[in-house]
């Protein structure tokens, strides 16, 4: 290149204002820095929610209470420290731990159950106001496990689950379930109706230990006596109890008992059955004259306790 063109060149560069040359690669250099900043920020902030999430159920993954005792360790009554106890039987980690979140939010003490099998266990050993149940669980099926679970408790049961079929959902009402809830769901709303399900089974709740007259009946240990003898009662005979006792001086027809006894395993098909079992329980509770239930007929029964 010849000193002249040098020269020209150079004047050239000279006439491009400074700044203006410049610019265009300050505003690239600033936009990449925000964009860094800005992924930054967002890693930041979902490791702190992540770091919180985990600090806040660290207890809650082991069971472990507040007090430093393992839930495992003793039967634990339902609300005996003045919380409701949730069982939250999800396979998914993040989502149970989510659950026991914002259930805890509310005052609820929620336990969390990754498989069926703990969370039978843990209802076999432990006493819960409400059982929420995945339907796809590793170790089982949670509609399985729900026909279970009605056998040791009549604890209210609320499916949530990602099987949206209306079959599915119709099963889980026939097994008894309070509600049916399907994936992916609004947590607030679901908040909603696990309050009210709670406030529908305290209304309806029965003590567990009925005693009237010479008649002592414990429904959590399923254990009965008569004048201080113990009597074997089936599965079958304490529902009616429990359904009677429920419901003292309440003409209950065939038709709404055979409906409230009804399950999935088909325990009552006809008004046959149902005659049976009352005769067979009347038989085993009422000595020495007493009379608990008196039959209205043509209609139903109705649970007289020790007034006859």
């Amino acid at each position: 290149m010849t000193g002249r063109e040098t020269t020209e060149i150079s004047g050239l560069l000279r006439t491009v204002p400074e700044g203006r040359a410049k610019r265009p690669g300050s505003a690239f250099s600033f936009r990449r820095k925000s964009r860094q900043n800005c992924m930054a920020s967002l890693l930041v902030l979902s490791f702190t929610i992540i770091l919180i999430l985990n600090f806040r159920h660290a207890d809650s993954f082991y069971a472990v209470p507040k007090n430093g005792k393992s839930a495992d360790n003793g039967n634990m009554k339902a609300g005996s420290d003045g919380m409701k106890r949730i069982l939250v039987a999800e396979d998914d980690a993040i989502l149970n731990s989510g659950l026991c979140y914002n259930l805890e939010l509310d005052g609820y003490q929620a336990v969390p159950a990754c498989d069926a099998a703990t969370a039978l266990k843990k209802i076999q050993n432990e006493s819960f106001d409400l059982t929420i149940l995945d339907v796809n669980l590793p170790d089982g099926d949670g509609f399985d496990l729900c026909k279970k679970i009605r056998a040791v408790r009549d604890t209210p049961v609320v499916f949530l689950t990602a099987r949206d079929l209306e079959a599915d959902a119709m099963k889980g009402f026939d097994l008894g379930a309070d509600d049916y809830v399907t994936k992916p769901f609004n947590v607030n709303i679901f908040r909603k109706k696990v309050a009210a399900v709670l406030k529908r089974s305290e209304k309806q709740k029965i003590p567990s230990l009925y005693a009237c007259g010479d008649l002592i009946i414990d429904f959590d240990r399923l254990t009965a006596s008569v004048g201080g003898e113990p009597i074997m009662l089936t599965p079958n005979e304490y529902k009616i109890l429990k359904i009677f006792t429920g419901n003292p001086g309440v003409l209950l027809t065939r038709q709404v008992l055979l409906e409230k006894l009804y399950d999935a395993d088909a325990d009552f098909v006809d008004e046959h059955a149902l005659t049976v079992n009352i005769n067979r329980l009347r038989s085993k509770i009422e000595t020495g004259g007493r009379k608990y239930v008196r039959t209205v007929y043509g209609m139903g029964y109705i649970w007289a306790g020790d007034g006859e």
